[in-house]
């Protein structure tokens, strides 16, 4: 049952995605595409669960607080989104004559 479950579930979207592409529905494809994500990540979980409920369980893990990647992301947040309104703004100002 369980086998059955995951090919119906993981079949129907990438079929949905597929025919809706090509018929050109944007708004369609985007929404199976974040259906089969949401899904394969459910999925990828419960399998993981599955096969190491033996052996492994996330309580075992000692969480450990690392400010530099969180730092060094924010910088790159920043940056990033600086340079977004940057190209924006500069898109938006040029108008083709």
């Amino acid at each position: 049952m369980e086998d059955a479950t995951w090919l119906y579930g993981s079949t129907i979207p990438v079929v949905a995605i597929h025919v809706s592409a090509f018929r050109g529905k944007v708004f369609t494809t985007f929404v199976s595409l974040v259906s089969l994500d949401c899904l394969q990540a459910f999925m990828r979980d419960f399998v993981r669960r599955d096969y190491l409920h033996d052996y492994f369980s996330p309580g075992m893990l000692e969480v450990v607080p690392q400010y530099s990647p969180m730092i060094f992301f924010l910088g790159t947040l920043v940056v990033s989104l600086g340079l977004i309104a940057w190209m924006i703004r500069a898109a938006c100002s040029r108008r083709i004559k």
